[in-house]
């Protein structure tokens, strides 16, 4: 299946997307919650 490493990659990309949100937030003091 060539399908699951695009999955795998897109989970990761989403991961990382979402702690440098994190991060950004945390740098202009803006309290976020863990889960969306």
């Amino acid at each position: 299946e060539v399908e699951e490493p695009k999955r795998v990659l897109r989970v990761q990309l989403s991961k990382k997307v979402g702690e440098v949100i994190q991060s950004a937030f945390r740098l202009l003091g803006i309290e976020v919650p863990e889960r969306m």
